[in-house]
């Protein structure tokens, strides 16, 4: 680029759980730089539902991302920034008497029953829009509780709202919004005012925080310019016609990164694979939702949005090398999972196993400790284990991790499955997140989806795809995304033993289903 030309950038955020990244992209789709900072999660000590962050922490490591991403970009080239846009996790910040935290979307401790009981009633259009039911990683329940014990009017934002009024200005003129009066999977800002009332949340329209002017009409289309950025920023990034844009929830932001020409959205899932793994496709016409899919939502002008879900995904890992009483002899200071592939194949070879699968070819494994999104959205759903052992050795904490990847992988099989027999017509899946660079579970999906194209991203810094999608819908023009194909090998024994195991997943979430409403009959604990 000659020096006298000067280039637009597109800060693009993506606020995780466990850490957020930042990304400048040029007019070209080039990333000139980039920032990823580490974010602490905090587990109340005698209710471990109650599951939080600290806002002031994620705002100032956020300001430290942006200046470093930016400083890197000038050392590169010379540029202006155009746009600021952020996707973030589905929490919640509560700004309380110039106090604020965030309740993370893990949190369990909002009560369901009588927000479902009065939904079901009332607005039934609604609640199979949301897969069926309210359940507890929704803003609905967290805002219910919160506002049982708040002594002041509270104002509750969805968190890439939070960070949008952090970031802005003047509030600009929005023309165009979606007004389906339902908040996108279950966030708050959405639903309108007599809706939340009728469910006993008792709040004003100031109390719910936006960027936008009150009154409002719904909610902008992602990438929306929504503000001005605030004149202390501006001055700081030296941006003074830097706009910020209307944002999105993560997994939506990663949705937007991988788009290719060559790729028909309407035919294609994108699974983004992290602390939790959702899925999410496309119409240009809604449909009706399919059972346990929230959506559709009208999130751009162009598309209709679904998605469905497994609440614990990469936190299954992560418990795994915590908790497990072999984990300590795996070194923390190198690739885990790397050690645990070298295990696995250790013990195939000593014991002569044509595949790693064998380990555990009578072992059945669900990890639904948070309940089950999809397809059956019930948040009392837990984990099963048929076939455990006692032993807590290497051996088992292999069979532990294989457990892990096989769950994921016909979990994943239950929701294509689920999409495509409501008319769904799916060919491609695109994974991207953490667990895309686990080579075993992609090949287990092309295995097990063998009539669907597996599809990894190329050529994309994996920790910065939702701050690309970011940029992306900032005003970004990136060029297409390129994906490599995953390839398998045909095996009908192994075949035979997923599909059993498919089959006997769906019998145990059955009966345990049965056993939950059983057990409620005679439960005799109080509910307050």
């Amino acid at each position: 680029m000659p020096k006298s030309a000067v280039s637009s950038w597109y800060l693009g955020i993506d606020i995780g759980t466990s850490s957020l990244r930042t990304s400048v992209l040029n007019d070209q789709g080039v990333v000139l730089g980039g920032s990823e900072q580490a974010i602490d999660v905090y587990y109340h000590p005698s209710d471990s539902r109650i599951i939080t962050q600290d806002s002031s922490q994620l705002w100032s490591k956020l300001l430290t991302a942006i200046d470093e991403s930016l400083q890197t970009a000038k050392s590169k080239e010379e540029g202006v920034l155009k746009s600021i846009c952020c996707g973030a996790t589905c929490s919640l910040v509560v700004e309380d008497n110039d106090n604020s935290h965030i309740i993370l979307w893990m949190d369990h401790s909002g009560e369901t029953d009588s927000i479902n009981s009065k939904m079901e009633t009332r607005y039934p259009g609604i609640l199979q829009r949301l897969g069926g039911s309210i359940i507890a990683e929704m803003a609905l329940p967290k805002v219910k509780e919160y506002l049982r014990s708040a002594f002041s009017e509270p104002r509750i934002f969805d968190l890439h709202d939070w960070f949008e009024w952090k970031l802005a200005g003047e509030a600009l003129n929005v023309q165009k919004y979606n007004t389906e009066n339902i908040g996108i999977d279950g966030s708050l800002k959405g639903f309108s005012i007599d809706c939340l009332r009728e469910l006993d949340i008792h709040l004003n329209e100031s109390q719910i925080g936006r960027v936008e002017n009150i009154p409002y009409p719904g909610i902008p289309f992602a990438g929306t310019p929504i503000s001005k950025l605030s004149p202390e920023l501006a001055e700081r990034w030296d941006a003074k016609s830097a706009v910020v844009c209307s944002g999105v929830i993560d997994c939506y932001a990663s949705f937007f990164a991988l788009q290719s020409s060559d790729i028909n959205p309407e035919e294609n899932l994108v699974m983004v694979a992290g602390t939790s793994t959702c899925y999410l496709t496309v119409s240009r016409a809604p449909k009706d939702p399919p059972p346990g899919i929230w959506g559709p939502f009208h999130l751009t002008e162009t598309f209709w949005f679904y998605e469905g879900g497994l609440s614990c995904s990469g936190i299954l890992f992560e418990s795994l090398f915590e908790n497990h009483p072999a984990a300590k002899n795996l070194d923390k200071s190198s690739n885990m999972f790397q050690q645990l592939e070298k295990l696995v194949s250790s013990f195939v070879a000593n014991e002569g196993l044509s595949s790693a699968w064998q380990l555990i070819e009578k072992r059945v494994y669900i990890g639904d400790y948070l309940g089950n999104r999809t397809p059956f959205n019930d948040s009392t759903l837990s984990s099963v284990i048929i076939g455990g052992s006692l032993r807590q050795d290497t051996r088992d904490l292999v069979c532990c991790y294989l457990s892990i990847l096989e769950y994921l992988a016909l979990s994943t099989r239950m929701i294509v499955d689920c999409f495509r027999k409501s008319g769904f017509h799916l060919k491609t899946l695109q994974v991207c997140g953490s667990q895309a660079k686990n080579a075993r579970l992609m090949e287990l999906l092309a295995f097990i989806l063998d009539d669907m194209n597996i599809l990894l991203p190329m050529e994309l810094d994996s920790k910065l795809i939702g701050a690309r999608g970011c940029s992306i819908l900032g005003g970004c023009a990136a060029k297409d995304a390129k994906f490599k194909v995953v390839k398998h090998v045909p095996d009908d024994a192994l075949k035979k033993l997923f599909d059993t195991k498919y089959d006997i997943m769906f019998e145990l979430i059955g009966k345990q289903q049965d056993i939950n409403r059983r057990l409620a009959s005679c439960t005799i604990r109080s509910h307050k």
